[in-house]
């Protein structure tokens, strides 16, 4: 499917198949630059569209099972993005250019194959929710500075003890998920607010994925 919302309306510009094909469309996203949501899932075009840089109207923007294994470092021009959603890809590495998008305040980067973060990552202090889930991750640098954080998920990476993930640093944290052999070393307080395989529902509000 590929979903798009203009002035709070939702416009389906097109639902297939197996037997459609994205491929033609592609160059023509690239002209709705008065749109503000995209969704496009469970294309497998095995690439992030450039086309969709020039879309920098975008809020939310949200590739899902799209066989994407790197983010061009362009993405740095979608500076109005607030929601980023890239969903069961094969993404290894992010950006360093994605300090330049520091309205965002949702990242759902779940079921990727990261093995780590850019140290830039950590200067979207704006983040209010991250969502990690089934990565490769063994460690979080800097993850203290991202003070305004209240859902994080965790579950299905690499970490072997809590103390790699300074969650004490961040106090606004309301639900959290991480590994059931991690749960158990955490201090009581965040054992309490855990939350197995927290991730974003489309509208921002927590889910069970």
């Amino acid at each position: 499917d590929i979903i798009a919302y203009s002035n709070s309306k939702q416009y389906s510009l097109r639902n297939w198949d197996s037997s459609w094909n994205i491929y033609p469309w592609i160059p023509e996203i690239g002209l709705l630059t008065n749109l503000t949501c995209l969704e496009i899932k469970y294309s497998h075009i095995g690439y992030f569209p450039k086309e969709i840089i020039f879309m920098t109207n975008l809020i939310s923007l949200h590739l899902w099972q799209a066989g994407i294994k790197e983010l061009p470092s362009e993405i740095c021009l979608m500076t109005n993005l607030t929601n980023m959603s890239f969903n069961e890809n094969e993404i290894r590495m992010i950006p360093s250019e994605i300090k330049y998008l520091t309205n965002l305040s949702c990242i759902n980067l779940c079921h990727n194959k990261l093995e780590s973060l850019p140290l830039e990552f950590f200067d979207l202090i704006n983040l209010k929710d991250l969502y990690l889930n089934w990565n490769l991750l063994e460690f979080i640098p800097n993850i203290r500075k991202l003070t305004k954080l209240e859902g994080l998920g965790l579950t299905g990476n690499k970490f072997k003890f809590p103390t790699y993930l300074n969650l004490e640093f961040l106090p606004n944290l309301n639900g959290i998920s991480v590994d059931d052999d991690i749960v158990e070393l955490l201090p009581m307080y965040l054992q309490n607010i855990i939350i197995p395989n927290l991730v974003p529902c489309r509208d921002n509000t927590q889910s069970v994925y």
